[in-house]
């Protein structure tokens, strides 16, 4: 049943159509209880006319409510729309994976950075016996401040957890009872066993994860075909190339891919853990400076020849001007040591502050924490807020601004009770002289910027010929704003224009 803004599912106001595919049409909604924007996926008819499926959609989404982890999009609850139901989810803000992700591929040490995050995803997933069954970079989406979350579970099958299965399997026993000779998932994406009709068990999904990562380090999917049969025989047949064929890559992360895309379930990583660890150990290595990259696709003498000449003319050209009085060492300091994640930090004016978003306190959400950046351990500035970022201090650095839901809240920086700025906002950006400037685009919808007083107050349309997904950034003294987005009839680009508007 199509909703239009301004219906109600329970508490929840319709405020826009956001899209539709087989699990069901998606709506941006507010819940007006909290406040809060959300996502509502209403779901098709089909799935009323087939209870046993319903009952099993109800049961999964249960699991999936008790998943409080924050590199998965969170469920809300359950509501009843006229003669369907509706699952209630996170609205999740910022772009897709498939959208990121260049044509000739990520650099390394941000493919890394991101697939730390989508395998602790996983992991969380597979520890309460979920197998999402369509891991494909669309159904990734990554926040404005870094953030990964795993999204649509719609297509995910059940089977025990971790903590109580004893094997693997065990665990794919479990699964195929409601699985076996039923193809579901994107074929570009899926492991072999997955694109035979197969049980299927979470190793399904480590395999559809190599997928992703080698699209990501190459900006080419490992198995191509013309149609979907053609790719789904070439997942089953063909081996994939090697990622240091197409790109340089460390030899750790192309045996890693590889690992990942083996046509036996067996050879893989067995569990996401494993596969998380190996990629924190990459990522350690890779910020140390240890780890070194293959050597790149071979190629012509002619060109090492070019290569040997630009670098004895560059070593000529530095000797001959370089300065008398050498330069001051750069010194890089370590300033966090969390187990987990350390993201979105932002610092002080002055320098002398660094607040950021971690889940060090171990429960499962992001907290904010600041410290001395000359010394001292962390202190925590927010709890119980569930998952908390883009955080960014006030000009006089009394205060650290911060998103938490489609919200704007402020903290002093010594700590007390978080107060309520802005409601309606999406990722912000603060001027030197105090004022607040945000997109109120959620799911990648672009949309006019506002901006509003840092002390909160209404906020006033920037100008109406302009969108964007992003915030914009302000000039040293917070009279220009320079923001990429869409204006009037041009194609997209970078616009700079006078705070007044």
């Amino acid at each position: 049943m199509p909703l239009s803004p301004g219906d109600r599912v329970g508490p929840y106001e319709i405020v826009a159509f956001l899209g539709a595919g087989a699990m069901g049409q998606i709506y941006r909604a507010r819940d007006t209880n909290l406040g809060r924007s959300a996502a509502i996926k209403v779901l098709p008819d089909a799935f009323l006319q087939d209870p046993e499926r319903l009952a099993r959609f109800h049961r999964e989404a249960k699991v999936l409510a008790s998943l409080n982890h924050p590199n998965i999009a969170a469920v809300y609850g359950w509501e009843q729309c006229g003669a369907s139901s509706a699952l209630v989810m996170e609205l999740v803000e910022g772009h897709p994976l498939s959208e990121l992700i260049p044509r000739r591929g990520m650099p390394v040490d941000r493919a890394i950075e991101l697939s730390v995050q989508i395998t602790r995803g996983l992991e969380a997933a597979h520890r309460a016996g979920i197998v999402h069954r369509d891991l494909k970079p669309s159904n990734v989406v990554v926040t404005p401040g870094g953030v990964v979350k795993v999204l649509d579970f719609g297509l995910a099958t059940h089977s025990a957890p971790a903590s109580t299965a004893g094997s693997v399997e065990e665990t794919a026993t479990a699964v195929a009872g409601s699985a076996e000779g039923n193809i579901v998932g994107t074929a570009a994406y899926m492991s072999p066993e997955q694109a035979q009709g197969k049980p299927l068990d979470a190793r399904s999904d480590l395999f559809s994860f190599g997928t992703m990562l080698f699209e990501m380090l190459t900006g080419k999917r490992p198995f191509r075909g013309d149609n979907q049969a053609s790719t789904m025989a070439a997942i089953l047949r063909e081996e994939p190339q090697a990622v240091s064929s197409l790109v340089p890559v460390p030899d750790e992360l192309d045996r890693l891919v590889g690992r990942c895309l083996r046509k036996s379930a067996e050879r893989r990583f067995q569990t996401a853990s494993d596969l998380r660890v190996a990629l924190e150990d990459l990522a350690e290595e890779s910020s140390s400076g240890q780890l070194a990259s293959a050597s790149p696709p071979p190629r012509s003498a002619w060109w090492r020849m070019a290569a040997v000449v630009a670098i004895a003319a560059l070593a000529a050209v530095l000797y001959f001007t370089r300065r008398e009085t050498p330069a001051a060492p750069r010194v890089l300091r370590q300033l966090t040591f969390e187990s987990g994640m350390a993201l979105m930090p932002a610092l002080s004016r002055d320098g002398k502050l660094l607040v950021y978003a971690s889940d060090r306190a171990g429960e499962g959400t992001l907290d904010l924490w600041i410290r001395q950046t000359a010394s001292g351990d962390p202190h925590r500035l927010t709890s119980a807020m569930g998952v908390v970022s883009n955080p960014q201090f006030s000009p006089d650095g009394t205060r650290v601004l911060f998103l938490n839901g489609s919200s704007i809240f402020e903290i002093p920086t010594l700590g007390g009770q978080p107060r309520r700025l802005l409601d309606n906002a999406g990722p912000f950006t603060v001027s030197s002289p105090g004022e607040i400037a945000f997109v109120a685009s959620l799911n990648g919808i672009p949309a006019p910027i506002m901006i509003a007083p840092a002390a909160g107050g209404e906020p006033r349309q920037w100008r109406s010929d302009c969108a964007t997904t992003a915030p914009p950034g302000w000039s040293p003294d917070g009279q220009r704003l320079a923001f990429f987005g869409k204006c009037a009839n041009n194609e997209y680009g970078i616009f700079v224009g006078p705070r007044q508007g």
